[in-house]
Formats: structure tokens, sequence, C-alpha cells
């Protein structure tokens, strides 16, 4: 009963309870009362005894609370009002109470309050110290790790004196501890030091951490989100010429790469191609030579059931020479005949026309015979077979790149020794009529060769030379774009020049209503044009002149890298132009550019050279 009451009166902080004083006074009044019967020898006798017997309950009452409540409790409110009680009864009784006891519970009293004090004032020191250690933690986690060792050590025999001496002792030893801990001046100073050291292994931290995230996104784009799915690395796929069959579109040129849904390019050899799209641009089908090692197609004719094309391939890796070539296609892209040319030497065919009863071819035969070396012509029948062949020349760089059959005449352009272009006119059964020179061409020379309106047009490339130079070696990196015209005779009737500082060439051209389209190439920055390229990079041109040559308009098709545009045919309404490409900007993106390899190019525009679609 004592217990819970002492406890709930901790709790709530009051005295104890009123009815316990009652039931005391009433024990005292009824004390007093039956002591007027008894003789005061015996009344004050039995007050000593019960006196004695009531301290000796106290005393026992003390000593059991010790034992069952810790030692930083107070007395309770009941014991003290008991003794407070007690010690009335015997003021009023005249009962002497032995000194002993009394004294006893006082200096008991006294002990337990020194007991709370100190011990307050150890939570109080120990929170402090608590404190100063976060605070210190915080400064010397900075500091070197030695001081931090030595500190923990000197805290550690701190706490194990103060534990093992008596807690009065306790002032003296934390007041030491205060006074040993405070060196404010050490700490800064190794903390200085030691930030510059975190500082700099932060740094060093935070660069790594950059970098890897970096390699590691970069990482995540390159197995996920590129664009081209299949790594080809220096690929090559060109689209040399073309022509349309009604709405259709039909190009040849050649690739050796795995881009194509329709054909695998096995081996990493190039292999000639054609490929056929529809108006909108849909590939319909696409077919590959795949004989020999290595083969191209530069030409393409239409012809009343299929297509003819020209190019030329190598047989085998031993003896690599090229063989002269020309097969027919029917118009789902399957072989019909096939037939080649071959010398002791290099034989490419370039160009292909149509006659009535067959198909006029010219190219370049590179052999050791005299009669079989220069520039060659040659007509097949509508079976294939050869029906004659003509060499034009004895030197090694004399060539035909361009034919058209007009008026019951085949005119043939090329280059003539080194840079000598060349008109030559021949007989529909190849009897050599005339031809005419042009200086100083490029080392390609005049590339095509295009009949309208009772004209010839010829492209190609011309250089920028001095006076001085012209007898000379005549070499110089500086070449104009070069459109020319002729007479039916071979007259030279005019002569335009497109270039700036650097080197420019037309490929090809067509016509319609009172205009020309001239396609080529061009890398000088200063020629008037917005190309993107180094200056050394070729960039894609496209010019437009009216039919005395004069420019109307002129623009660049491509980006950074190499661009060229090599063919270009009219439906009399839009243009349709081939060409290949390597940048990986500009305005000839299609898909899967990556800025190494090459890809062939079908673009379709209007007559103001709108793109209307690129492929």
């Amino acid at each position: 009963m004592a217990k819970s009451t002492n406890s709930t009166n901790k709790k709530k902080g009051t005295l104890p309870n009123s009815k316990q004083v009652v039931k005391l006074k009433s024990k005292q009044a009824s004390l007093t009362a039956h002591q007027k019967n008894i003789p005061t020898d015996t009344k004050k006798e039995r007050a000593r005894e019960k006196a004695i017997e009531k301290s000796r309950q106290v005393q026992k009452n003390t000593s059991s609370k010790k034992k069952k409540t810790p030692s930083t409790t107070h007395l309770t409110n009941v014991q003290s009002v008991r003794v407070e009680n007690e010690s009335k009864n015997k003021i009023e009784n005249k009962v002497d109470v032995p000194v002993s006891s009394s004294t006893k519970i006082k200096d008991k009293e006294k002990s337990v309050k020194k007991n709370e004090n100190t011990r307050s004032n150890l939570k109080e020191k120990s929170t402090k110290k608590t404190v100063s250690k976060v605070s210190d933690k915080k400064e010397t986690k900075e500091t070197k790790k030695s001081l931090v060792n030595s500190k923990e050590k000197e805290l550690k025999k701190q706490k194990v004196t103060s534990s093992k001496e008596k807690p009065v002792k306790s002032k003296v030893d934390t007041s030491s501890v205060s006074t040993t801990s405070s060196k404010p001046k050490l700490v800064k100073k190794s903390a200085s030091s030691f930030l510059s050291f975190i500082t700099t292994k932060r740094i060093v931290h935070l660069v790594i951490f950059i970098v890897l995230s970096f390699l590691l996104v970069y990482g995540v784009y390159f197995l996920f989100f590129r664009q081209d799915k299949v790594v080809s690395l220096d690929s090559y796929d060109s689209l040399n010429s073309l022509i349309l069959d009604g709405t259709d579109i039909v190009a040849v040129g050649s690739s050796n790469f795995r881009y194509s849904d329709s054909v695998d390019y096995t081996g990493g050899n190039e292999q000639a191609k054609v490929i056929k799209y529809n108006k909108k641009g849909e590939v319909l089908f696409e077919t590959a030579f795949t004989e020999g090692i290595l083969s191209k197609y530069y030409s393409i004719v239409l012809t009343d059931d299929g297509y003819v094309t020209v190019g030329s391939y190598e047989m085998d890796q031993d003896d690599r020479v090229n063989i002269g070539l020309i097969v027919f296609y029917d118009k789902e892209g399957n072989i019909v005949w096939k037939n080649e040319l071959a010398t002791n030497g290099d034989t490419i065919f370039y160009d292909v026309d149509t006659v009535s009863d067959g198909y006029i071819v010219v190219g370049q035969s590179l052999s050791d015979q005299p009669l079989e070396n220069g520039a060659v012509i040659a007509k097949y029948n509508k079976s294939g077979s050869l029906v004659w062949k003509k060499y034009f020349g004895n030197t090694d760089s004399t060539a035909f790149k361009g034919v058209e059959v007009a008026k019951d005449r085949i005119y043939a352009v090329g280059l003539d020794q080194k840079d000598m272009g060349i008109l030559a006119c021949f007989q529909l059964d190849g009897q050599y009529s005339w031809h005419k020179e042009y200086l100083y061409t490029d080392d390609l020379g005049l590339s095509d060769i295009y009949y309208f309106k009772n004209n010839l047009y010829v492209v190609g490339g011309k250089k920028v030379l001095d006076s001085e130079l012209v007898d000379e070696e005549r070499n110089t990196s500086n070449t104009d774009a070069l459109l020319l015209k002729y007479s039916l005779e071979g007259d030279l009737l005019f002569e335009k020049t497109f270039g700036g500082s650097n080197l420019e060439h037309y490929n090809s051209l067509t016509a319609y209503g009172n205009n020309l389209y001239v396609v080529g190439y061009s890398n000088s920055t200063d020629s008037g044009l917005k190309i993107f390229t180094d200056g050394v990079k070729k960039a894609g041109i496209f010019v437009k002149y009216d039919l005395d040559g004069e420019m109307e308009k002129k623009t660049v098709y491509g980006g950074s890298n190499d661009d060229n545009l090599t063919g270009i045919v009219t439906d009399n309404s839009n243009l349709y132009i081939t060409g290949y490409s390597n940048s990986k900007d500009g305005n000839l993106l299609s898909s899967h550019e990556n800025g190494r390899d090459y890809f062939g190019k079908l673009v379709k525009v209007d007559s103001r050279l709108r793109v209307l679609f690129i492929k």
C-alpha cells in the first residue's frame, strides 16, 4: 500500500490523502482517552514501549523500502507525515524517544537528497559532455585520424575513472574532463590542412563519376537507340544513273553492305545492283549481280520489255582484271541475257543508248595490244550478241564516258590523252566521221552528252590555268564545272563555267521546256553556294540554266561530309536525281546516316528545285 501511494504521489506531485491524517489523529485521540484510566507510571512505560516499537517499525519500513526502491527516490510523503505525527505524540505525551532513531532517519533523508543532487549534477554534466562530444565530432570529422583516436582513448579513461569514483568526487572529475577536452586551436590547424586534402579528393571523385556516367549513357544509347542497327565500317553504296519507266523509277549502281532488305551483299565486295521504285519512292525490287568478286553498273536504258545495263566486273581474286559487261533485265528484275567484252587488260562500259535494232555501248579498254587500247565503242543486237566494236586513240587515258544517238549518228564524249576533252562522231555502222577536242579539261574530261532541240549539250570539268602554264605540266587543284553547247556538226556554240577556288565538276544533265538542268559536285567555299564542307570533301550541286547558258538558279544537296550527284532525268514535270552521300547532316538525309558509310540517294524535285522526297 505504501509503495502504490508513493508512486502515485510521485507522478502527481501532491501531498498524501487527508484520510490517512484523520486516521492517525483518531488513533491518537483513542490513545489519550485510554491513558486517562491508567496510572501515570504505567502510562509512561507503555508510551515508551509503543514509541520504541513504532520507531523500530519505521526503521524496518525504511530499510525495506531502500531495498525495493532505487537509490535516487526521496522519502515518501506518508513516511514524513508519520514521523511528524510520532514526534508530536512524543512531545504531547512527554515520551523520551531515543535520539538514534530520529537522527538516523534525518541522516538517511539528507543522504538520499545528496545522492539525488549529485546524480542530477552528473546527468547535467553527462548531457553537456554528450553535447560537447557531438560538437567535437562535427569539428573533428575533418581532422586527422590520429587526433580522433587519442581523444576517444582519453574520454574512455575518464568515463572509467568517473564510474569507479564516488558521486561526490565526480564534480572534480567532470571539471577536469571538460578542461582537458577543450583544445580548439590545435583542431582548427589540423582541420585546415585535412580540409584541403578532402576537397581535392572529392573533386577527383566527382570528375571520375561524371566521366563514368557519360560513358554509361553513351553505351546505353549505342546499344538501344542508334538508328543504324547494322554496323558496317567503310561500306559503300551508290546510284550512278537512272531512267523512267512510266511512273516507276529504275536506278543502277553498286553496293557492298547489308542495309538492303532485299539483297544480302556477302563477302564485303562491291556488287552491281538494279533497284526499282514506284512514284512514291517505295522499293519494288532490288537485285544484285552476283557473278565474279566485284562488279559495278554505270548506266541503264529502257527497252520495250525491260532494261539494259552496262558496267564491268572482275572474274576472280587472282586475276584482278575488269571485264566489260552488258546485261538485259526484264521488268521484274530477272536476268534475261548477258554478254561481256574482254581484252588482255581492263575493259569498262560507261554508257549505253538504244538504236532500232540494238544497243550502242561506249567505254574504255586498257590493253597492251595497240589496236585494242584506248576508248571503245561497240554495238550489240537485241539478243545480246556483239555486232561490231571500234577503238579510238592509243593512250591509257583515252575513254568515252557518254553516248547519244541522234539523227542517225552516234555522238560520244570523253577524254583523250591527259587533259584533252573529246567529242567524236560515228556512223550507225561504227565508221568514224570526225572528232573535236576541248582544252583543257580536268582528269575526268567530258562526262555526259544530251541531245535537245537540234543541238548537243555537253558537261564536264575544266582546269583554271594562268596563260604562262599552258605549255607546262598544267597541274592545278582549281577546276570549274563546265557546260558546252555544240551543233550536230561539232561547232562550239557557247562555253559556261561555274566554280570557286577549289574543285567543281558536272556529271550529268537533262532538259525540258526552255531550261537545262545539271548536277555534279563542288568543294569550294567561295563559289557563291552555301557549302558546309571543309574545302576538301565534296557537296552535291544542282544548277538550272536557260538554253543560252545563263544560270537561273543553283542549290546544294548534302551535308558536312562527302556528297555527289551523279545522274538526272525528267518526266517534263518533275526531276529525278541519283547520287551518294556519307553525311549525317544536311538535306540529303533519308535513313541510316552515320557519317562513315556511303549511301545511294534518289531525290525527286519539282521545276523550282523543291524537294518532294529523298530515298
